[in-house]
């Protein structure tokens, strides 16, 4: 699956580069700020604050007509959540002396469209929208309690959450953001907002511990980017 959605992000960029007078490729980097909690039954589970992570990636922006455009590219995103919940033998608890925080790395492909805006010669302004997929290269939870005094470290796609069932390792979701441009340097900020459950695999055979578990990405980024 990794290698499918390289190779398809390749195979778009390329077929941008076909029509050089019809594109612009661009870089940008920048944090992002993870929103995301566990969720059990339908109840969010009290939140330990906003997880920092990055994002980097590389993207071709494909002229239509009269100012819209489509986009697509590649990038790398640290994406996670930070609570206060605990496993207490086959419960789930929550206090504010815990923390668990979960880390993931992604691989991540948007599929966008556009509008791109001139204000003068040298600023323009553009927003776009658009479902993107994403496979995480790896993930990982940290679990401390002051309550039981326990410190744990998991990697989720193999020893699972809590270290009882794998995570999810696909996701995907929509995002828009939006972009100004001072003549080939630009600033964006954008939001992702993930529609898959990656704290389970299979919701029927997961670990009663934990059954009814979830954890959607939802995250804000911001970013600095050049347009060559």
């Amino acid at each position: 699956m990794k290698k499918l959605l390289v190779s398809l992000a390749v195979a778009l960029i390329c077929t941008a580069t076909a029509s050089a007078q019809m594109f612009n490729l661009r870089v940008e980097a920048g944090p992002v700020f993870s929103f995301s909690s566990l969720v059990e039954h339908g109840t969010k589970v009290l939140s330990a604050g906003t997880k920092v992570g990055y994002h980097a990636g590389a993207f071709a922006d494909i002229s239509l007509t009269m100012g819209l455009y489509a986009s697509t590219g590649l990038s790398f995103e640290m994406k996670g959540s930070r609570d206060h919940s605990y496993l207490d033998g086959k419960t789930l608890k929550v206090n504010k002396e815990a923390l668990n925080e979960i880390t993931m790395h992604y691989l991540q492909i948007p599929v966008n469209v556009g509008y791109r805006l001139s204000l003068t010669p040298s600023i323009r302004f553009a927003v776009q929208t658009g479902p993107y997929f994403a496979v995480a290269l790896g993930g990982t939870q940290k679990t401390k309690s002051k309550i039981t005094g326990a410190v744990k470290s998991f990697n989720i796609f193999k020893e699972g959450v809590f270290g009882l069932d794998k995570a999810n390792r696909f996701d995907v979701g929509w995002g828009a953001s939006a972009m100004l441009y001072l003549g080939s340097i630009y600033g964006t900020i954008g939001a992702d907002f993930g529609f898959l459950n990656v704290a389970q695999t299979d919701p029927s055979g997961i670990a009663d511990q934990i059954k009814g578990l979830s954890l959607k990405n939802s995250t804000v980024h911001i970013g600095l980017g050049y347009c060559f």
